[in-house]
């Protein structure tokens, strides 16, 4: 019943992907060397590194490492996996009693799914209070999700930003040497790279990784709400097929459809699934 951490190889390949064109396009040219300016790289990652800190506390921008490793991988459930899972332990339950999930629920890795299973087996509340706590999680997770999402959203704007406060030290530095001709073509070509990295850093990187976390965490949300609602009506003493029908409201009609193929070629059982 194990879920193991999921990779979500589109990151990785969008980002590498992104960098090697550019690359690319700038090795097509004079070469590498002309677009590496420390100063320049100072100013931007630098200068937004420390809007970013003023903005939040420090404990906010250290947990924010920790939230962009989902946009990487996950070892969250996924809506299917809750919809395949929680019916075929709620049939479980209903012929042997809630103590026989003892054992499945210790080989569960999907911390909030083993957490609901350990409160539904042992019964430590009333149903109520076992829903209003497991309610209280998600809300508690979707505001962590909204503000690492946020928070790289926030940095994506600084860095462009910093990127024309760069540009503008540049051409004041270039006008001073109006009397040189010759000094005004590679003045403008450092003030013009400030404005580079901050627009390359906020569009390849803070932007597409504030978009990735703010999905990933809509569909957490939807897996937890799922399994939340499969409880409820496990609670109701509803049978199996019904939980797994409420439960499937969550997903699209083709997941739906994918679900029901699955346990027709007899994959609806718990399984431990390898990593993706």
């Amino acid at each position: 019943m194990a879920v193991a951490g999921k990779k979500d190889i589109g990151t990785v390949v969008g980002i590498f992907l992104g960098i090697a064109l550019i690359l690319g396009t700038i090795m097509s040219g004079p070469g590498l060397m002309m677009f590496v300016h420390v100063p320049s790289m100072m100013v931007v990652f630098g200068g937004m590194i420390a809007a970013t800190l003023i903005s939040y506390p420090l404990d906010e921008v250290k947990a924010v490492v920790k939230v962009v490793s989902h946009a990487f991988s996950s070892k969250e459930m996924t809506p299917e996996e809750a919809i395949r899972e929680f019916p075929v332990l709620a049939t479980r339950a209903r012929k042997e009693g809630l103590l026989s999930l003892a054992a499945h629920v210790r080989k569960i890795e999907d911390e909030f799914f083993k957490d609901a299973m350990g409160l539904v087996v042992n019964q430590s509340t009333d149903p109520a209070g076992i829903i209003a706590i497991l309610n209280n999680k998600v809300i508690l997770e979707e505001q962590r999700h909204k503000n690492g999402a946020e928070l790289l959203a926030n940095m994506a704007k600084y860095a462009p930003g910093f990127g024309m406060v760069g540009t503008l030290i540049g051409l004041i530095q270039m006008l001073a040497k109006l009397d040189d001709p010759a000094a005004i073509g590679p003045a403008m070509a450092v003030a013009l790279l400030t404005t580079f990295y901050g627009a390359v850093s906020a569009n390849l990187i803070f932007n597409p990784l504030a978009v990735k976390l703010k999905r990933r965490s809509t569909l957490e949300s939807l897996s937890k709400r799922a399994l939340i609602d499969g409880i409820k009506s496990f609670q109701a003493d509803n049978p199996p097929r019904i939980i797994e029908l409420k439960m499937k409201t969550f997903v699209s009609a083709e997941m739906r459809r994918i679900i029901d193929g699955d346990k027709g070629k007899g994959r609806g059982a718990p399984a431990k699934k390898s990593a993706a």
